[in-house]
């Protein structure tokens, strides 16, 4: 079923609850049209409709599923009392009714005739009244009905004080969707018409994800791991993931191993919560056989049984900490390290020292360092451990830890002994930016090499900084066990094109990931300079506005995506004096429910997605921001994340894109952007 399905479904009449419900099982049991209760729509290839009353199903079918793209009445019925259905004897099949089920298929078309600044269209009234009792019909809580009774055009109501739910419900009942359109729509799965009962019952929040033949099949394949599932954003590689924790643990109830557990870790803590409720659906009670966590509230918890962890710093002060280490190391060694930047020797703590558990300065000088960027000749390599040394004894003296030391400090627990806690499975979703000791640690906890599980894409990397999968750990060698995904279900065909065009053109990302086939369209995403600061947001805050009401969404439905924190303070102040209340947050605190403008930085946009996206700001010296020490050796890499970055957020964009650079110091990769794929206004 589609998500306008979900949304007009509670447009019935609670008294017709019973007859849909019987009235879907009849189309389980026997979708194939019979010329009068199910009939075949002549302008829609494969598109059926069922009567119910003065209400209409659309859908359509396979040999072992039926898809429901929309449920709703004929315009003369529209919100008025609807009796039951008749007998067949009394229907008149004529032309008049085959026209009144294409129009209303049709559904309400709107147009884009493109961006444009100039462009102030009057905002038109809503073509129809809206009323409490009909409130009351859509299960809208009474404490909004007086905002929404009191809008008058669209704008009033995209812009009510109301949560984004509840105007999608409202708007897709005042304009049906042409059913063209919801067919690109992704799928939901409805075991159960019980299920629907309890979502228009409000006791059902979400559906999973239907897959595709090819995801379908990646479900059970390769279940003795270790298996890796690659593939560009928005292909489907998180819900795999899902689907496989319920064949994980229904094979082991089938091969007599019922107390297999499960371990699921993802990205961020804003995915983790939305796994878990996915995961909860579809495993019922046997979810208390799963644990959902990140990597490193894992690796947290696990160091915290070993010793009392004092406040973890954050980058700030880290290289406090470090700066002031670099005056207790020799002149010699100070003098080896100060070309090289703060950020570049914490980077080096992080992902090379801490982050592959280097325990000797012996094992340090034996490492190998691709991807770092700059050559490490002996000589470096002792004035940088010796940097090490003092960094880590400063860190004890503060009682204060670094994110890569608890991880290690938690990995060295497991692999001791200490911590033996294991999971028959462990499933690894979105891998690539972990540093080696985090995947080591996610590979210990798995009781066999068998039981591993991960899902990747190079191109999405923002943190990578160069290891092989193999060189992690023995166990992950996925040799005939890597397969990779094409279709791509979030973006339009042109967003896909313009971001894997542009990282296809400098080499930076994993060829096999940028092929996306999409099945939507839309528009072509915008390329936009400015002279003021003031222009620029007066060009994001039209460009919202125009979008979202194209879209027929609330504003809030946006996120803006910075380069930093003090680029996004700025953009939220902004937009909110212009008119649209924005927040700027971290990935950690973001509430997709608010009703703001999300305003975020690009890296912390990782793993999400929204239906309108701008990137602000897009100066050369923000992304991708070098700074001027950067050794030469160095920025061939940090060009190389810094693209990856601007394809990430990008590619978090679903339907409207647009980028905004200043004319006098833009990116350099604006100039990277290939000219057929943008619309430069």
């Amino acid at each position: 079923m589609k998500p306008s399905f979900l949304r007009e479904l509670h447009n019935l009449p609670s008294s017709m609850d019973a007859q849909v419900w019987e009235k879907i099982n009849f189309l389980a049991q026997n979708p194939i049209p019979d010329g009068k209760l199910k009939k075949k729509l002549q302008k829609y290839p494969d598109v059926y409709r069922l009567r119910i009353g003065d209400f209409r199903l659309f859908y359509t079918f396979g040999s072992n599923w039926i898809r429901l793209l929309s449920i709703r009445a004929r315009k003369e019925a529209y919100r008025k009392d609807v009796g039951y259905e008749e007998p067949l004897a009394k229907f008149n099949v004529d032309d008049q009714e085959i026209h009144d089920d294409e129009e209303i298929a049709m559904g309400a078309p709107r147009h884009y005739n493109g961006w444009s600044y100039e462009s102030h269209d009057h905002s038109p009234r809503l073509p129809v009244e809206i009323s409490p009792e009909w409130l009351n019909q859509l299960r809208i809580p009474e404490e909004l009905h007086p905002a929404l009774v009191a809008c008058q055009t669209e704008d009033d109501l995209l812009s009510a004080n109301v949560p984004n739910e509840y105007i999608e419900r409202v708007v897709d009942n005042i304009y049906p969707r042409p059913v063209t359109e919801i067919l690109d729509q992704p799928d939901f799965v409805l075991f159960d018409t019980d299920d629907l009962i309890r979502y228009k019952e409000g006791d059902l929040k979400s559906f999973l994800l239907r897959l595709d033949s090819e995801q379908e099949r990646l479900v059970d394949w390769a279940l003795h791991g270790p298996a890796m599932i690659k593939g560009g954003p928005g292909t489907g590689k998180s819900t795999i993931a899902l689907y496989r924790v319920r064949s994980l643990l229904d094979h082991a109830d089938q091969t007599g191993n019922s107390g297999l557990m499960v371990l699921f870790t993802t990205y961020t803590e804003t995915l983790t919560r939305f796994s878990r409720q996915l995961l909860e659906q579809l495993l019922g009670e046997r979810m208390e056989r799963v644990v959902v966590e990140t990597a490193d509230n894992l690796a947290i918890n696990i160091a915290s049984l070993q010793q009392e962890i004092g406040p973890i710093a954050g980058r700030d002060v880290l290289r406090s900490i470090l700066l002031e280490a670099m005056e207790s190391i020799s002149d010699e060694h100070r003098t080896l390290l100060s070309k090289f930047r703060p950020d570049y020797l914490l980077d080096e703590i992080k992902w090379v020292i801490d982050g592959r558990d280097i325990t000797s300065f012996e094992e340090y000088q034996n490492t190998d360092r691709s991807g770092r960027g700059i050559a490490f000749n002996n000589q470096t390599r002792t004035a940088m451990w010796c940097l090490y040394v003092e960094f880590d004894n400063a860190l004890k003296r503060k009682n204060v830890w670094s994110i890569s030391g608890i991880r290690r400090l938690a990995l060295n627990l497991v692999r001791s002994g200490v911590y033996r806690e294991k999971y028959g499975s462990v499933i690894i979703d979105e891998a690539q930016d972990l540093t080696p000791a985090s995947l080591s640690l996610l590979v210990e906890l798995a009781r066999e090499q068998g039981g591993l599980y991960l899902t990747a894409d190079a191109s999405q990397s923002i943190y990578f900084r160069g290891f092989s999968w193999k060189d992690v750990h023995d166990r992950l060698r996925f040799r005939g066990r890597t397969v990779n995904l094409r279709r791509n279900y979030r973006t339009t065909r042109e967003i896909a094109a313009a971001a894997s065009d542009f990282l296809r053109r400098s080499d930076c990302g994993d060829p096999d990931s940028l092929l996306p086939v999409s099945s939507q369209s839309g528009p072509q995403p915008i390329l936009k300079g400015f002279d003021t600061k003031e222009e620029q947001w007066k060009y994001l805050a039209s460009y919202v506005k125009q979008m979202s009401r194209h879209l027929r969404l609330k504003p809030s439905a946006a996120a803006v995506l910075v380069p930093d924190q003090k680029s996004g303070e700025k953009a939220a102040s902004a937009l909110t004096i212009l008119g649209l209340p924005s927040i700027f947050t971290s990935g950690t605190e973001l509430d997709l429910d608010s009703d703001e403008v999300k305003v975020l930085t690009i890296k912390a946009a990782k793993g999400l997605e929204f239906p309108i996206v701008a990137i602000t700001d897009l100066a050369d010296n923000l992304l991708p921001g070098l700074a001027e020490e950067t050794d030469e050796d160095e920025i061939h890499e940090e060009l190389k994340a810094a693209r990856r970055t601007l394809y990430v957020g990008m590619t978090r964009a679903m339907r409207g894109l647009m980028l905004l650079y200043p004319n006098k110091n833009a990116s350099r990769f604006i100039k990277e952007l290939g000219e057929d794929n943008w619309y430069r206004a």
